[in-house]
């Protein structure tokens, strides 16, 4: 459990960054840059460990994986295009009910009722600090029924991808799917880097925004590694909704270093999502 929750830390803190990141390089280079350093790190911890390349069916599986993943980023993107983002991170937050869901009725794992509860507050919570309207965020109009069916179609990829993350780490080590992740994701996702870096314009290549490409690469590295090692450890159902708790420590980190004040709302989301981790 402690893995599952220093995974959400660090992606949390990850996506804090990303912001200032994707302000200043646009989507297109902080791929290239966040990509490149994922590729290598993952690579050094494959080779240090000595890690294997699946082949057979199990090669299948992990490919079948990371399209689930690109096909779930790519429509998440899409999304963003036609809705505020505010409320799509708050609908993206329930995935893990698509883990739980599928954990039960495929794995049979069964929490207890207490669990159960914490899942729920956990899940409640993270929606509910994810919603947040900002004054220069454009309303959903005409386009309403488009990205709420890409909403809910990435929020059901990511939950099934978690739970799929599980099942196939069975099979294989972590560090060998996150290397495997880095090596295939470009790979699915080239045609959309390729149409970013056609589209965006007057990108600087500045110290800061570098370093914070870098810094975001390492982190998410550090906190998928660390979800699939929870997920070896724990049940889906209990390691994917303290995963998905990450915008509570994104909130967090924007309100110190970036100055994004906190919403009332949001206060008590964070008090529910902390409480609710001690019911685990």
């Amino acid at each position: 459990m402690l893995f599952a929750i220093l995974a959400s830390i660090t992606i949390g803190i990850a996506d804090a960054i990303s912001k200032y990141a994707v302000s200043r390089l646009k989507t297109g280079r902080l791929m290239i840059i966040s990509g490149s350093i994922q590729l290598l790190l993952n690579l050094t911890v494959f080779i240090v460990m000595k890690g294997h390349f699946p082949t057979g069916t199990l090669f299948v599986k992990v490919f079948f994986l990371q399209m689930i993943s690109s096909a779930a980023y790519l429509v998440y993107i899409i999304a963003l295009m036609y809705g505020p983002v505010s409320v799509l991170v708050a609908i993206l937050s329930a995935s893990s009910v698509f883990s739980v869901v599928l954990g039960r009725i495929v794995l049979h794992e069964i929490p207890t009722t207490l669990q159960y509860v914490a899942i729920a507050l956990v899940i409640a919570g993270s929606i509910a600090i994810s919603f947040e309207k900002r004054s220069g965020e454009a309303p959903v109009h005409s386009k309403k029924s488009i990205w709420l069916t890409f909403a809910i179609l990435a929020t059901v990829l990511w939950g099934v991808w978690a739970f799929l993350s599980k099942v196939i780490l069975s099979e294989i080590k972590p560090y060998e799917l996150t290397f495997f992740n880095s090596t295939l994701s470009p790979i699915f996702l080239l045609p959309y880097l390729i149409y970013s870096l056609k589209s965006e314009k007057d990108v600087k290549m500045t110290f800061k925004p570098v370093m914070a490409a870098i810094i975001f690469a390492v982190l998410v590295t550090t906190g998928l590694l660390l979800f699939y090692f929870a997920a070896t450890k724990v049940p889906i159902s209990l390691a994917s909704p303290i995963f998905c708790t990450s915008p509570l420590y994104t909130a967090v980190v924007s309100a110190i270093f970036f100055r994004e004040r906190l919403q009332k709302h949001q206060y008590v989301a964070l008090v529910v999502i902390i409480g609710s981790l001690f019911l685990f």
